[in-house]
């Protein structure tokens, strides 16, 4: 029982030897440890409870007399001393964790209390920046939006365009054949004008020919309205003639009705001679008309 004891002890004091050479205690774990410490005086942990698996690496640095009692621990290795070390550890702990503890607190509110107005600050920006961000991203749907609409209308105009040339295309065909056909008729047009100047020369000579010819015959109608009138004054002289003659005749008649009486007494060869100079007369003036 005696060896299990001190067996114990050692093991104690190895820990608490470990513990001291570290020295690296929480913060957390010091205000648990002086909570307990002010609720009774025998629940001060033990070396074994500050064993330096349960540490942190923000664990708060001791130095001073846990050292110096470090290198006393061999003087007190009974265990009637070993008792009175552990208290002796335990109240000298107790101090020096306090005045670290409040240190460390205050420091830690201090750090505490900055800390949350930057991470309020930060929310306050990070709000802002949320803010910013929705409006940002309702901006981008929007161009999203109008960035989709211009590529349809894009689309619709490369459509449009490639409608548009294959229309030129068919287009230029149509034109330059028109251009050939025009080519064609407009040098068919340039052989019947020149043609038609041929034609007009010849026309012309011949209007001026027929002009000519009519000038003489204006000419030779005026002369034959002359000699119209001419004629017509003849006509009308012989007519007069021939009523002269007729009435010539007439009286002849009468002479001859009364010659016939004495016709009868001549001989026939005097009626012959006298038929034969009315006859002649007669025949002078038809002759004449």
């Amino acid at each position: 029982m005696k060896v299990r004891r001190q067996w114990i002890e050692e093991e104690d004091s190895i820990g608490c030897s470990k513990a001291t050479s570290q020295h690296l205690v929480t913060s957390a774990e010091w205000a648990k440890m002086e909570v307990q410490a002010a609720g009774t005086k025998d629940e001060w942990p033990s070396a074994k409870d500050l064993w330096p698996s349960e540490w942190r690496s923000s664990a708060m640095f001791m130095k001073g007399p846990l050292e110096y009692l470090d290198g006393k621990m061999t003087k007190y290795f009974e265990p009637k001393l070993a008792d009175a070390y552990v208290e002796l550890v335990r109240s000298r702990t107790k101090a020096v964790a306090s005045m670290e503890v409040a240190e460390r607190v205050a420091s830690l509110t201090f750090e505490c209390a900055a800390k949350t107005a930057i991470l309020q600050e930060r929310d306050e920006k990070l709000q802002h920046k949320e803010f910013e961000c929705a409006k940002l991203r309702r901006s981008l749907t929007a161009e999203k939006y109008l960035h989709t609409k211009s590529e349809l209308e894009c689309k619709d105009l490369r459509l449009n365009i490639s409608n548009a040339q294959k229309v030129m295309v068919e287009l230029r065909d149509k034109l330059e054949l028109s251009q050939k056909v025009f080519a064609r008729k407009f040098k068919r047009t340039e052989e019947l004008t020149a043609t038609l100047k041929a034609r007009d020369q010849s026309h012309a000579v011949d209007l001026a020919l027929k002009a000519k010819e009519l000038q003489d015959c204006k000419a030779v109608r005026t002369s034959e309205l002359e000699r119209r009138k001419e004629l017509d004054a003849d006509c009308s002289k012989l007519r007069s003639q021939l009523s002269t003659v007729e009435e010539q005749l007439i009286v002849a008649q009468a002479k001859l009705v009364e010659t016939e009486a004495t016709v009868q007494q001549l001989d026939w060869r005097t009626v012959v001679r006298g038929y034969s100079k009315v006859f002649a007369v007669m025949w002078n003036g038809r002759s004449r008309l």
